[in-house]
């Protein structure tokens, strides 16, 4: 007999005995657990204090979810979650680029008792944003986000004072003595604040943090640098790491580039340089894509206040004059003002005739072809200075003192010439305030 046939015969009898009721060795210890153990309260029950029926009817048995439901749920509930995420970050205020066309922002001006005043150009007053007296010299970062400004402090010197557009959170960021400031602008990345408080000696500080200044170049003229927020081209566009300066270097007095390290300084128009002998350079400026400087040159050979307009390529190559000028007279042009897209320049110009210094309107060049012409009124005192608006659509004039010596806040057209006066007057050059586009 096979084992798999005794194995067939035996089962039957295993699996009676298996079956056979029985009594476990430890059951009596589990009834007399039981007969120790207190019985719960029947008030504890819901059935003696609910009706339950009237619950019971309410339940129902839950359906069965697909599983392909629950995975569609918890993505939308991811999706929602970033969704959220990223209107959060929406509410933060956009920034425009340091350089390039912007969105026209806030003006800022000090008035006549030294106040600092801000409105929108259309706006038919400005609010008072800095108490004064005292105030001069406001500027607005590249991204338009806070305001710099000097401010008198108690023992007659200067304090930076860094605030934000409306005027709040405003703190003073240089801890060192500051007796005046022929130059004031911000670094391009809006980090810092750079002036000129020693003739020739400018200065970085820092925007965020209360500290001493940093010389970043002891060869600087910033004198002549420029009108209002348009001294911050001295560093050169789009991130500020070269400084374009008028001062002594290894060629003798010209235009220089030099890393805001000291290190790497460079000639683009010196005795040496150019080919353009020269008795004076004043009001270097980068143009806003970086790739070249306007400069206004007083030619060595030519009679005095005869000055004009080059441009130069930013590797010191390409000099060349901006326009011809004044057709058959002297000409006298200073104070370029790159449009924000770099295709145009704005300047003050005088055609001069014998004694009549032939005043002209501001006058806007085509980069390319040099064609010239003027736009708005004449000034016959000049300017107090000019600038143009972040979209390039627009100058915004403070003309020299009139009669009544109150200087007018004029926007001009800077396509038709129309010009609109603001109402209000200042000695000080406006800043204007730089802003992104609205999503649509």
């Amino acid at each position: 007999m096979s084992s798999s046939e005794r194995y067939e015969r035996s089962l039957p009898v295993l699996l009676e005995e298996l079956a056979a009721p029985r009594t476990p060795a430890y059951f009596d210890d589990i009834l007399g657990q039981v007969d120790r153990t207190r019985q719960r309260p029947g008030w504890t029950f819901p059935e003696r204090w609910l009706p339950m029926s009237a619950v019971s009817d309410r339940l129902a048995t839950a359906p069965r979810v697909p599983m392909r439901a629950v995975l569609a749920a918890a993505l939308l509930l991811v999706a929602l979650a970033v969704g959220l995420a990223l209107l959060a970050g929406g509410r933060k205020p956009a920034v425009p680029a340091p350089f390039g066309p912007a969105n026209n922002g806030l003006i800022a001006f000090v008035d006549e008792s030294g106040a600092i005043r801000t409105g929108m150009a259309t706006a038919t007053s400005f609010a008072v944003t800095v108490p004064g007296p005292g105030n001069d010299s406001p500027v607005f970062s590249p991204d338009g986000t806070r305001l710099a400004y000097l401010h008198p402090n108690a023992v007659g010197q200067l304090d930076i004072v860094v605030a934000a557009p409306d005027g709040r959170d405003a703190r003073t960021i240089n801890t060192d003595a500051i007796i005046a400031a022929n130059f004031i602008s911000w670094t391009p990345d809006g980090g810092s604040v750079a002036i000129e408080s020693r003739p020739g000696t400018l200065f970085l500080y820092d925007a965020a943090r209360p500290g001493p200044g940093t010389i970043i170049n002891s060869s600087f003229s910033g004198g002549s640098v420029g009108f209002g927020d348009r001294m911050a081209s001295v560093f050169r566009p789009p991130l500020g790491e070269e400084i374009a300066f008028l001062g002594v270097g290894p060629e003798g007095d010209g235009l220089y580039v030099i890393k805001r390290d000291g290190s790497g300084i460079r000639p683009l128009l010196t005795p040496k340089t150019g080919g353009l002998p020269y008795f004076r350079l004043q009001s270097p400026e980068w143009s806003p894509d970086g790739t070249r400087i306007a400069v206004t040159v007083q030619p060595a050979a030519d009679p005095e206040y005869v000055m004009s307009i080059y441009v130069v390529e930013a590797d010191g190559s390409g000099l060349r004059r901006l326009s011809p000028g004044c057709s058959g007279t002297d000409t006298s042009e200073n104070f370029a003002a790159w449009s924000p897209d770099s295709t145009r320049i704005a300047h003050m110009r005088w055609c001069q005739r014998g004694d009549d210094p032939g005043v002209q309107p501001i006058t806007v060049v085509d980069v390319a072809t040099g064609v010239a012409r003027g736009i708005g009124d004449v000034q016959l005192n000049g300017y107090n200075g000019f600038a143009w608006s972040p979209d390039g659509t627009s100058i915004i004039e403070v003309p020299g003192p009139p009669v009544d010596d109150r200087l007018q806040v004029l926007i001009v057209d800077a396509t038709t010439g129309a010009v609109r006066r603001t109402g209000q007057s200042t000695e000080i050059p406006p800043t204007w305030q730089r802003t992104a586009p609205v999503a649509p």
